[in-house]
């Protein structure tokens, strides 16, 4: 139930994880250096005093300080700078997860690390995208995407998850036999989550829908989230900045409803000689560089 595909663009790979909920159980797994690609999953190694932030090794005890002091520097920049650093390919690689993900009429949705809502937001359009196809022909329901609990639906194939289409709710939800899904925002960090918002509030579309909340709150510990609660989880270039990464896949896994879905979107490595050593010169040179400007 665990599948990985890979997307190459310029040599830059990004892996996306998608772990069905249907196992008994999941496998365990300076500005710039939160933003490069060479990261190592040392959290599933509990002996270990040390892991990885960057490209150095720092206590476990002084982690969290540090991703928090990085994050709460680059929040106001944090869109500029994903689109600087990776030429805007990051639109694309969300695109693909929330293609990945297929949200579907009164979809639950948690989006862990979520900070500005970049993905979030993508999802919650795409429910209701979803739940607009499902009310204008509510006598012909569609069946639950692979992998969902049966109670889901499927969205249309056609809907492009990244744009908004109308606002709010679909009218008629109710009557079309589900309640209007939902989709909560969660970071650890508080300045970053005061940027969501701001976009939200922009966006006419979101700011006027009920479904969107904003959740202050760790992945290693998610309390103020009943069991069972979610379709789906994402954790979107954020699983390399958790210090216990076993404990996240636990509360993930704690959350999400039976049949739910996980989808942990990260950096790899790249494979090709040529390519690793220009991508290698990139991130050690030009990305460095890049975040001290924008931050």
């Amino acid at each position: 139930n665990m599948i990985q595909t890979a997307r190459s663009s310029a040599g830059i790979v990004a892996g996306l994880w998608d772990a069905a909920r249907i196992a008994s159980s999941l496998p365990a797994g300076t500005v710039a250096a939160a933003f490069t690609s060479q990261i190592r999953c040392s959290g599933g190694e509990p002996d270990r005093e040390t892991i990885d932030f960057g490209f150095k090794e720092v206590p476990k005890s002084q982690k969290q300080s540090l991703v928090a002091e990085v994050f709460s520097n680059v929040a106001s920049s944090y869109d500029i700078m994903n689109d600087l650093m990776s030429g805007g390919l990051h639109r694309q690689w969300k695109d693909y997860l929330v293609d990945v993900l297929r949200p579907f009429p009164g979809m639950a949705h948690l989006d862990v690390a979520g900070g500005t809502g970049d993905v979030a937001f993508r999802v919650l359009r795409a429910i209701r995208a979803a739940e607009r196809a499902r009310a204008a022909a509510p006598s012909s329901p569609t069946p639950p995407p692979r992998g969902f609990a049966a109670s889901g639906a499927a969205s249309p194939s056609s809907s492009n998850p990244a744009q908004p289409s109308g606002s709010g709710p679909a009218q008629g939800a109710s009557g079309a036999g589900f309640e209007p899904g939902r989709v909560v925002v969660c970071d650890i960090n508080p300045k970053m989550l005061e940027e969501g918002k701001k976009k939200a509030a922009a966006a006419p579309d979101l700011a006027a829908d009920p479904g969107l909340s904003f959740e202050e709150g760790n992945a290693e510990s998610l309390a103020q989230f009943p069991d069972n609660t979610f379709d789906a989880y994402t954790i979107t270039f954020g699983i390399r900045n958790v210090t216990d990464r076993d404990a996240a896949l636990r509360e993930a896994f704690r959350v999400l409803k039976p049949g739910g879905r996980l989808l942990v979107m990260e950096f790899s490595q790249v494979s090709q000689p040529a390519l690793r050593a220009a991508y290698d010169a990139y991130s050690f040179a030009v990305i460095p560089r890049l975040g001290g400007l924008v931050a």
